[in-house]
């Protein structure tokens, strides 16, 4: 018996792909998501490998969401560290968080942007007693480094980025104060091209500890605009 194999026909009639091709699809409106209340675990957001879902916890205090630190650490290429996500959406944006930091001495928490293991830029406050030392710490090839640095008192934060192509201001907001941390950082190295992998960058909100007893840190909202 003879038999006959099926092969894809593309573009017939052509055979071959067009510079401009029309596609007769109805057009579909997609509404365009910039502001996260963060009473519920949105679709869009994203975590580091497995989560442990029990760190996320949006029936503890109505409106927020309450994250548990996680002992692991960005730079741990096995674990999963406390961490709420969004795809960074272009190099000119800004992301900002809403959070009530109650965290115990030695826990720290605040807004990354990740694009590997060894590649990420985070403005960490870092709980130290009764005082925040909020800091911008870029990693590059896994190595820290401090580019700016202020200290606040107050638990309640609103943590910004500001993207400005490639270069980024890290911005915090308390007691209605608003303080640049730090301006003008390099981003580049957070490229594909410099850092590897083909994902791209994710913004997003973490938290982390080393302590047995490490509290917790409430997100309110984000908001994330290009």
């Amino acid at each position: 018996m003879q038999s006959y194999r099926s092969w894809p026909v593309v573009n017939p009639g052509i055979g071959r792909l067009l510079e401009e091709q029309e596609i007769n699809l109805p057009l579909v409106p997609v509404e365009e998501k910039t502001d996260y209340q963060l009473n519920e675990i949105h679709r869009e957001f994203l975590f580091i490998r497995n989560p442990n879902m029990a760190h996320y916890d949006t029936t503890a205090r109505e409106g927020w969401i309450r994250m548990t630190p996680t002992v692991g650490r960005f730079k741990d290429e096995k674990g999963s560290p406390t961490y709420l996500g969004l795809r960074q959406p272009s190099l000119w944006f800004e992301y900002t968080a809403a959070m009530d930091i109650q965290l115990a001495s030695g826990g720290e928490a605040g807004i990354a942007v990740i694009q590997g293991e060894n590649h990420t830029l985070k403005l960490a406050v870092h709980v130290k007693d009764s005082e925040k030392v909020i800091q911008l710490i870029t990693t590059i090839d896994g190595v820290d480094e401090v580019h700016g640095e202020t200290k606040v008192t107050a638990s309640e934060l609103e943590l910004k980025f500001v993207g400005e192509g490639q270069k980024l201001k890290g911005i915090v907001v308390a007691d209605n104060k608003e303080i640049v941390v730090a301006e003008d950082v390099a981003t580049h190295y957070l490229s594909t091209e410099l850092a590897g992998g083909f994902v791209g960058c994710t913004v997003g909100i973490y938290t982390s500890s080393d302590v047995e007893e490490p509290g917790y840190v409430d997100a309110n909202w984000i908001k994330l605009t290009k």
